[in-house]
């Protein structure tokens, strides 16, 4: 993407989208406005396979599906990520960083801490939020990813 591109309007519900390979140069935004009231619902999987996020870009997901209703899942497997992945009010099942290299800077506003099934992606998000000193963040996702560590020791000792 060399121009800058908004889906905020546009009604993905049950879609499974994919930028698989995508470069993005510029400005991406996707889900809802933060000052939106009523948030946009994707129900199915997004994913940023291989995807690269360029050191002058901003790569915003904003306000997807509710708190009480989380639903979907958001992968960033094997993206670089060299510019800034700003994720905020996004409720889904699961999120994942597998393969992830991170050089620029991932924020979020701890909407994703529930999403989180593995210690990778808690290790990552947990280094994004020390990388902005915002230890309370940083902290919760210690928690996160102990806990889950734990579990896969507990499931290796029986």
């Amino acid at each position: 993407f060399e121009q800058a591109v908004s889906l905020h309007t546009s009604s993905f519900e049950s879609a499974d989208i994919s930028f698989t390979g995508a470069l993005f140069n510029n400005d991406f935004s996707f889900g809802g406005r933060i000052g939106d009231e009523r948030p946009s619902t994707v129900t199915g999987n997004i994913t940023f396979q291989g995807a690269v996020i360029a050191a002058n870009s901003v790569v915003r997901i904003f306000k997807m599906n509710s708190r009480q209703s989380p639903a979907g899942t958001l992968k960033f497997t094997n993206a670089l990520i060299k510019g800034l992945l700003d994720i905020r009010e996004v409720y889904v099942n699961h999120i994942s960083f597998d393969g992830a290299v991170v050089s620029g800077n991932i924020q979020d506003n701890g909407s994703l801490f529930t999403a989180i099934r593995d210690r990778n992606t808690a290790r990552l998000l947990k280094h994004e939020a020390k990388k902005i000193n915002n230890s309370t963040s940083a902290l919760a996702l210690y928690r996160i990813e102990m806990s889950i560590h734990a579990k896969s020791l507990e499931k290796h000792q029986v």
